[in-house]
């Protein structure tokens, strides 16, 4: 009833969970046993640099196992040392883990604040419990962004995606911010306009074609090995077959939105000659 994913997991083998998760591995899939996701084993089993990795991928923080658990409740309730469980916490917290079962503070109201901070006040300080509560949908804080942000209309909305090489990963998880405060829409249906330089403009056309923070994650993490390493210049070659693997035969003038504008160079030329994509004719060019 284990996925390969919950195997790497239990075996604490990071390089194991880093390759599965950058090829699409189930992040919220359940064992048979007790409904446990990567994350619920994870924490059990006290690995920080698991966890730090499944919630980098997006892992679901809200789920709860058979037994009714969720991950910020195994995380108060493990048996590991004060520094080891301080970690779990904070990083699950500070992903926007859900602190408190529903039925259980609609039955306990006025045991409001020691049920929200069960587990964790031996190790967190009164200050810190205290931020844990303002963020607490129950308690009245603004919770953990399950409702959608509001998305304005008037066919102006921009993003725009700088260069960098392997710092697109950054870029990524903003843009899996964004995505899970939207209740994970699809990134295409939040903007009008998407454009980017390098990095940026794989991004773009990542977006454009449908993919979703997890997998743009993933394909980072894949680039990483295969073209974003060693000195610069990286490999054109390597990039350009890492391109066809990733994106397949897709024409990305087969979409219509939201309209893309990919910038890349040709720096072996001097002048440097600057070329544009776009899913789109621009006017002039009509005439």
């Amino acid at each position: 009833g284990s996925t390969p994913l919950h195997v790497a997991v239990r075996a604490g083998t990071l390089s194991a969970v880093i390759a599965l998760l950058a090829n699409g591995a189930d992040l919220d899939a359940r064992d048979g046993a007790h409904g446990d996701t990567p994350l619920h084993v994870a924490i059990k089993l006290n690995l920080c640099t698991v966890v730090k990795a499944l919630v980098l991928f997006s892992a679901d923080l809200t789920v709860e196992n058979k037994d009714g658990h969720s991950v910020w409740n195994l995380a108060a309730d493990v048996h590991a040392g004060a520094n080891m469980k301080h970690y779990i916490n904070a990083l699950i917290i500070c992903a926007g883990a859900r602190f408190c079962h529903p039925s259980e503070v609609a039955s306990k109201k006025q045991h409001l604040y020691q049920i929200c901070t069960r587990g964790c006040n031996s190790f967190f300080a009164l200050s810190k419990i205290a931020m844990m509560c303002t963020r607490c949908s129950v308690t009245g804080g603004s919770g953990d962004g399950g409702g959608a942000a509001p998305v304005l209309g008037g066919g102006g909305r921009v993003l725009c995606m700088d260069g960098g090489g392997i710092r697109g990963l950054v870029l990524a998880r903003i843009l899996d911010f964004l995505w899970r405060k939207n209740n994970r829409r699809s990134l295409a249906e939040l903007f009008d306009w998407v454009a980017g330089t390098s990095t940026g403009g794989i991004l773009a056309i990542a977006i454009v074609l449908g993919f979703q923070p997890p997998q743009i994650i993933g394909t980072y993490l894949q680039l990483k090995d295969k073209v974003f390493r060693g000195a610069k210049p990286h490999s054109t070659i390597k990039l350009k077959e890492a391109m066809k693997s990733v994106f397949k035969n897709v024409n990305l003038g087969s979409t219509t939105h939201p309209r893309s504008i990919t910038k890349q160079s040709t720096s072996s030329r001097h002048p440097v000659d600057l070329m544009l994509f776009t899913n789109y004719k621009h006017p002039e060019a009509e005439k």
